[in-house]
């Protein structure tokens, strides 16, 4: 009885250690929250994806609603929900991502 609740920061912690923390939360009836740190839409929409695939996370999440024009709000009376269009449910601007590639 140590834990009552896991708040986990996907960004930090990554996918892999996330999806471990929430099997465990299952498994010892534990209650999970996920937060977020301002990541970009795309970034969002992956987590938004990982906690609606898992029931652990049982606690209002912690997520900024990016506002961007042409694309409607996700969140509607505090309820979030996940895009509904192919893989993550967004659109790539392609000049944005050619813009701000880095070659190594």
């Amino acid at each position: 009885d140590a834990l009552s609740i896991l708040i986990i920061k996907i960004p930090r912690a990554g996918f892999t250690i996330g999806r471990k923390a929430a099997s465990l939360c299952d498994a010892f009836q534990r209650s999970m929250m996920i937060g977020s740190q301002s990541e970009s839409d795309l970034g969002m929409m992956a987590i938004v994806h990982m906690a609606c695939g898992m029931k652990a996370f049982s606690y209002p999440c912690e997520f900024m609603d990016f506002e961007q024009e042409g694309r409607p709000s996700l969140i509607n009376e505090s309820i979030l929900f996940a895009p509904d269009g192919p893989g993550l449910g967004v659109t790539l601007d392609e000049d944005a991502v050619a813009k701000y590639t880095v070659e190594l």
